[in-house]
């Protein structure tokens, strides 16, 4: 009875292990992270350290799962003003990756 139980408890989590491999794979085949994923830390990151959330995340096509993996992204702020912005992964904490931004200076400062 008890490998019967113990197979039962596998199946499942071999299934979500499964799972997530696969929403985690790319058309070629390796890691990536979606595009909506990279556009809430996004917004999430930049409300954590200047205390405003933008009023819009644009990072089209996500990035790779990968230390140094990049994503282009345009964020639209309270006026409407857009400011382009370069996300990349500095560290990746298990399957978490933690990101770090580089703002589009000309962009900024244009009116």
């Amino acid at each position: 009875m008890s490998v019967l139980n113990s197979t039962r408890a596998r199946g499942p989590v071999a299934l979500a292990i499964a799972a997530v491999a696969a929403y985690a794979l790319t058309a070629c085949g390796g890691p990536s992270v979606p595009e909506k994923t990279v556009e809430k830390a996004v917004s999430d990151g930049i409300a954590d350290k200047v205390g405003l959330r933008p009023k819009e995340v644009d990072c089209p096509g996500g990035m790779p799962l990968e230390v140094g993996g990049e994503a282009t992204c345009t964020l639209t702020v309270i006026d409407d003003r857009e400011i382009g912005l370069t996300v990349r992964i500095a560290s990746i904490d298990g399957a978490k990756p933690e990101f770090e931004y580089d703002v589009d200076l000309a962009k900024l400062l244009e009116k």
